[in-house]
């Protein structure tokens, strides 16, 4: 029979027919005699070749088309999570599902994901790597060509680690298959498709046999077949969507889930461009500005955000740890916290954005002596964040996936979120300015009794405050010009933003430290230098006379850097990462402002001295960290020389810090937004910053991106002082901050305020004044 006789004869003829010739498909199917399924087909193949043409038909057609305008091109995430895991299941017998996993996990159109070859995998750094969109299907066969839809489309896509291990186990399949059919060359399979037809490696897969597969994994994943045909439905009725959606709706519905889970994250138009391949609506971001290792990695913290990335790299479930006197510790949403038995602990816990709401439930038998809550009204202008919603999507992908375990919901609404209660709780744009107070309640949720004992356990506490001292002298540079002496030199830690004794209205450029003990070296930005010696006091030095010129070089960024008796080089570094290594010895003996480096335009932004065996530490502004020996760099014993190549940095960054690497101290990294990062000291047992033989690019110390551009960088013992741009200091005892592991987004240390320098400060128990 004719399918084309569909619905001109008897309904009820039909209705036989349809059944009929449905069982025979669906039953070759179950016996692998073929991968074609007529389900989700069969009403849209009849409206197009007979109901199309009746006026009733045409209705039939437009009502089908206006109810998936009506209502996000998306599925529920505990669909979406049984399509995945069936997707798995079946790729070893069918390639097509690896075209589809590219689809869903990447966003890719159909032609592109058929496209993708095992040479499109690129490393982009140490545990990084990406795959290159370049090369699409051409016109439904199995050969491909450069291009695509748009100008953009060609781009870089970051692999999750989880994603890219199984890609490498195919393509070990792939290589056994190639040598046991007499292949040479292990370059060969570069050329392979990652979606390949059944068990055939080396044959490319079409789109039309992608869809063909997500139809019948749709089918047994419980995806009603009415959510197809009114999909189908549009493409008859509207040109416009049969260009959009590659004339076949079926497999490229994964690549709008992916879209509408990009637009409840935290990413940036740019950044959801740059993934989906679309024009870029700023015309000054290009989709090459996401082709390096930074960008990668921005667009991977936006991927990581999605329910299904969630689902695969096992961030669902609740986080568990053990409180330890001393401990920082910042979690991405629910923690259970594990307590010693007869232990007492002061507990400060903070949001991570500052409109969640924070509730602490205590378990079992403990006693609550005291609570307090330091109250901050936020507004969207003070902090430069969207609201995000991780911690409800985590959760929602957790009662997703325990959804998908459990049962084969039919699909009946199309939604991201399945659960409307994570959505109602979210804060909105009218809740900004809104006091948020921590909850403390019992395992039951009723609110948790607080000791008589909260008085004297706030006097305890009063006493047992610790304060931050700073022995040298503090200078601040001025926006307005200035360069003033800090009058204050303590602070107590924890307590917010302390004042500095400078003048409410002015504002702080930098913060230089003035060290009486140490004869010091001042180099401006232009390369012009000045020896200071320790007799010099610091308020020798503020007075207008001799050193007015030394004034001017630190109002223009000038860099004063200390240097002691063994000290042998000066090197100073541009912004650019390049450095000239001098003789100390010759910069002893200078005249006032000589001109030691020939700038060739370029800005010193850093400088300092060392001995010959010393190793060197430089520190960009996005996080990126080089170590290499002092040797290694030519010393020039006339000064006036010329800048000569330093630490590599990639479009976009600039160098912030240059210091003598001490690895026996902890080192801290700032961020301008105030996020701060202790990390433990370099032992050799467990190094994290190796040493370069040559100048080179380095490693990252801190994820750049979470709070602004990289500020300072320094080695302390005890305790750090952020200054920031209104003239307020925060201190921070680091005995009490519990260091981590470089390529790490640190803790929020001060927010609402831009930082602009760190200062090392000893901690001492606060005196009864202060």
């Amino acid at each position: 029979m004719e399918r084309r006789q569909f619905g001109l004869g008897d309904r009820i003829i039909e209705q036989n027919a349809e059944k009929i010739f449905s069982c025979i498909v669906e039953q070759a199917y179950q016996h692998d005699l073929s991968q074609m399924r007529f389900w989700g087909n069969v009403d849209v193949e009849l409206c197009k070749n007979g109901l199309a043409r009746t006026a009733e038909g045409q209705k039939y057609l437009f009502n089908l088309a206006h109810k998936l305008l009506k209502r996000p091109k998306s599925l529920p995430i505990s669909v979406v999570i049984r399509i995945y895991e069936e997707m798995l299941s079946r790729a070893d017998r069918f390639g097509e599902c690896v075209a589809l996993l590219a689809m869903l996990l990447l966003g890719l159109r159909t032609s592109e994901a058929a496209g993708l070859s095992y040479g499109d995998i690129r490393q982009m750094d140490e545990d990084l790597y990406a795959i290159e969109r370049r090369y699409v299907e051409k016109q439904s066969s199995r050969d491909v060509q450069v291009g695509g839809k748009t100008s953009n489309s060609y781009r870089l896509l970051p692999l999750v680690k989880e994603f890219r291990n199984f890609l490498m186990e195919r393509k070990k399949k792939a290589l056994t298959y190639y040598h046991e059919h007499g292949g040479t060359s292990d370059a060969e399979v570069d050329r392979w498709p990652l979606g390949c037809q059944g068990q055939a490696y080396w044959k490319r897969c079409t789109t039309r046999e992608v869809n063909q597969m997500f139809k019948n994994i749709c089918c047994d994943a419980g995806v009603e077949e009415g959510f197809f045909e009114e999909a189908d439905a549009l493409l008859t009725v509207d040109e416009t969507y049969g260009k959009e959606y590659e004339q076949s709706v079926t497999a490229y519905i994964l690549r709008h889930q992916a879209a509408t889970e990009y637009d409840t994250t935290d990413a940036s138009r740019d950044e959801i461009s740059a993934l989906m391949g679309h024009a870029q609506e700023n015309d000054g971001t290009e989709v090459f500005d996401f082709a390096n290792a930074d960008g990668q990695r921005r667009l991977l913290h936006v991927m990581m955000q999605r329910p299904i990335y969630m689902y695969i790299c096992g961030k669902t479930g609740m986080e568990q740890d053990t409180l330890k006197k001393g401990m920082s510790k910042v979690y991405d949403g629910p923690v259970e916290l594990t307590v010693t038995e007869n232990a007492e602990y002061e507990l400060y816990t903070e949001t991570i954005e500052p409109n969640d709401r924070l509730r602490v439930e205590i378990e079992g038998e403990a006693e609550l002596l005291t609570e307090q809550t330091i109250l901050h009204t936020y507004s969207s202008f003070k902090r430069p964040m969207e609201l995000g919603c991780t911690s409800a999507m985590r959760e929602e992908t957790r009662l997703a996936a325990d959804m998908a375990e459990k049962s084969r919901s039919i699909y009946t609404s199309v939604g991201l979120f399945e659960n409307p209660e994570l959505v109602d709780s979210m804060p909105e744009v009218e809740d900004l300015e809104r006091e948020w107070l921590p909850e403390v309640v019992d395992a039951e949720g009723k609110p948790y009794p607080c000791s008589q004992q909260a008085e004297s356990s706030k006097m305890k506490s009063k006493l047992e405050e610790k304060e931050g001292i700073c022995e040298e002298e503090l200078l601040a540079v001025l926006s307005s010009g200035r360069l003033v002496k800090v009058p204050e030199n303590r602070w107590i830690c924890k307590s917010g933003v302390c004042s500095m004794g400078l003048d409410k209205k002015l504002q702080v450029k930098r913060i230089v430290v003035f060290r009486q003990s140490a004869d010091k070296v001042l180099v401006s930005s232009s390369g012009q230098a000045w020896y200071l010696p320790a007799s010099i006091t610091v308020d020798d030095f503020c007075k207008n006379g001799r050193w007015q010129k030394c004034h001017e070089a630190l109002l223009k960024d000038g860099v004063l850097t200390e240097c002691n008796l063994k000290d042998t080089s000066l090197v100073c570094a541009a912004q650019s990462g390049r450095q000239v290594r001098l003789s100390l010895d010759q910069v002893r003996v200078i005249p006032d402002g000589m001109q030691i480096v020939r700038t060739g335009g370029e800005k010193i932004v850093t400088a300092c001295c060392s001995t010959a065996e010393d190793e060197l530490l430089f520190v960009s502004r996005q996080g990126k960290a080089l170590r290499v020996s002092v040797q290694a760099m030519h010393e020039y014993k006339n000064l006036g020389i010329g800048l000569v190549s330093g630490m590599k940095l990639k479009t976009g960054d600039s160098l912030c810090q240059l210091m003598v690497y001490q690895p026996e101290h902890k080192l801290i990294i700032v961020t301008e937004k105030g996020r701060g990062l202790v990390l433990s000291p370099d032992t050799a047992e467990k190094r994290m910053i190796e040493p370069k033989l040559g100048l080179g690019a380095g490693v990252q110390l801190i994820q750049w991106g979470h709070g602004g551009d990289v500020i300072d960088a320094l080695y302390v013992e005890t305790g750090v002082l952020l200054v920031t741009k209104q003239g307020k200091a925060h201190c921070h005892d680091l005995s009490e901050v519990t260091p981590q592991n470089r390529d790490t987004t640190g803790h929020w240390w001060v927010t609402n305020h831009d930082v602009v320098g760190a200062v090392e400060v000893g901690i001492a128990k606060a005196t009864p004044h202060n």
